[in-house]
């Protein structure tokens, strides 16, 4: 009962120290301890942290923290009692800022938008508040409303965001295209919006660097092949910021722009090793995948600078040509780990057996990338070899590497395996239970049947769901043979 006093108290103190309206946020932070005290016999600060959702003054539903919590910005405090809540930002309620909104005095107006910015949540009147002060009359609130938009689901912030890309005021040209890129970017469209790539190819000749170069971000992520032709202009255009082209590029390697790929094969055999011109032309020209671009990029191989031989060894991994076998091999002994953790872990995206001998002493790295790199490799290129170094993996004292030796022994199939993964489903760690199940289906057979059927009573619901599966399958396969 002390403890949760305190915990009380210093949700108080912090109201008093942030909030200006500190006097009449304690009346009712006071109320709502009594009123939960009366409904449930309890103190208000005992409240769980997976409180169900409460009704907020508007009438619009939404989540609402327990009683008196504060969120980590600082700002966001949310009473609530016997099923009843009000949140408040900076000390004004949810109504009260969407009504400062429509104020003449512009201070109130940004104290109002920037609070709302800060809400985790945005039931419709905020949503609405928000598409509204998109068109307010000073830019710094407008700019301020797109910032927030890039995070809401509601279907009518993109059509605000792609107008925004018009207006007169750089700094809101600025929010909009970005916001629009990372909406574009978290909630990848299923195809692509006319609309939206015209108004995005319109901004790559927007006067500020900062639009153009969170334009050609956006086009990559529009998955519209119309969008290859104008990005490659900004490419190839001389007196282009850096950033605009650097983006530019990497945005046709995610539309996968195969007429761009004669030009970026020449800046990389043309460029330094430290150009990021050349950077991204590496990336990007294992996402094309045009196979002319395995030559220079197993130049690149031998680079001095250790993240251009890691990235090269990425992007070969990518374009799976099994003329880059050799020269990968040769970065196994490569004295950045990085480099040898990409070498791996293309090796391993090739699947040539020649590479599994020569992948094998990686295994005793220390370091979990390179090792985890190689062990994935070995599953997937399958060689029988493996599997005795593999086993070993089972009793690492590091979860995730078990996890991945045990996924790659059922990769490689070899029956020899069938002890060591029945016995890791008794892991101490649920995920490898789960990948021995998913491996010993993909080995098969009687025992492999037998020990599944046991991980059907796991503890774990994954483990469960993963064995039952493995039952399934192992039981029709068991059918079909006899037939």
């Amino acid at each position: 009962m002390l403890k949760q006093n305190w915990i009380v108290l210093a949700a108080v103190l912090v109201i008093v120290v942030c909030l200006p309206d500190y006097s009449k946020l304690k009346s009712r932070l006071r109320s709502a301890r009594e009123s939960r005290s009366k409904v449930g016999g309890g103190s208000a600060a005992s409240t769980s942290p997976d409180s169900s959702s409460t009704q907020a003054a508007t009438g619009d539903c939404v989540c609402t923290p327990p009683v008196g919590q504060v969120s980590s910005d600082g700002e966001t405090i949310t009473l609530s009692a016997s099923g009843r809540g009000i949140t408040l930002v900076a000390g004004r309620s949810v109504p009260a800022l969407v009504s400062d909104l429509r104020s003449h005095n512009r201070s109130i107006r940004l104290r109002a938008v920037r609070s709302l910015a800060l809400l985790r949540f945005a039931v419709r009147s905020v949503l609405e508040a928000l598409i509204a002060a998109a068109k307010d009359p000073d830019a710094q609130i407008r700019s301020t409303a797109l910032d927030r938009m890039a995070q809401l689901q509601d279907p009518r912030i993109t059509p605000v965001l792609v107008r925004a890309l018009q207006d007169k005021e750089s700094i809101v040209r600025q929010s909009a295209s970005l916001s629009l890129w990372n909406r574009l970017r978290l909630r990848p469209p299923c195809n692509a919006n006319p609309n939206i790539t015209k108004a995005l190819v319109q901004a790559l000749k927007d006067e500020d660097a900062s639009v153009r170069a969170n334009a050609t971000l956006a086009l990559g992520t529009t998955k519209d092949p119309c969008a290859g032709k104008p990005l490659f202009a900004v490419v190839v255009r001389k007196n282009e910021e850096l950033e605009v082209r650097c983006n530019a590029i990497t945005s046709l390697g995610e539309l996968r722009y195969r007429p761009a790929a004669e030009t970026l094969i020449s800046y990389v055999r043309g460029l330094n090793d430290y150009s990021p011109i050349m950077s991204r032309s590496v990336a990007a020209l294992g996402v094309i995948g045009d196979p002319r671009a395995v030559d220079p990029l197993v130049d690149c191989l031998r680079s001095r600078d250790f993240q251009m031989r890691s990235n090269a060894a990425l992007a070969l991994g990518k374009l799976r040509d099994p003329r880059a076998v050799d020269a990968l091999c040769t970065l196994v002994t490569d004295p950045e780990q990085d480099v040898r953790g990409s070498a791996a872990w293309a090796l391993g995206k090739i699947g040539d057996p020649r590479a599994a001998q020569r992948l094998i002493p990686l295994l005793k790295e220390e370091h979990p990338l390179v090792a985890g790199n190689t062990i994935v490799a070995l599953g997937e290129i399958g060689d029988p070899g493996a599997v005795q170094p593999l086993i070993l993996f089972l009793h690492n004292e590091n979860a995730s590497l078990r996890g991945k030796a045990a996924t790659a022994l059922g990769g490689i199939g070899d029956a020899t395996a069938m002890g060591s993964l029945t016995s890791a489903l008794h892991d101490d760690h649920f995920w490898v239970r789960k990948q021995a199940v998913k491996s010993l289906a993909l080995i098969g057979g009687p025992k492999a049947l037998a020990a599944v059927r046991k991980a059907t009573k796991d503890d774990h619901p994954r483990v469960r769901e993963a064995a039952l599966d493995a039952v399934e399958d192992l039981t029709e396969h068991r059918l079909a043979v006899k037939e």
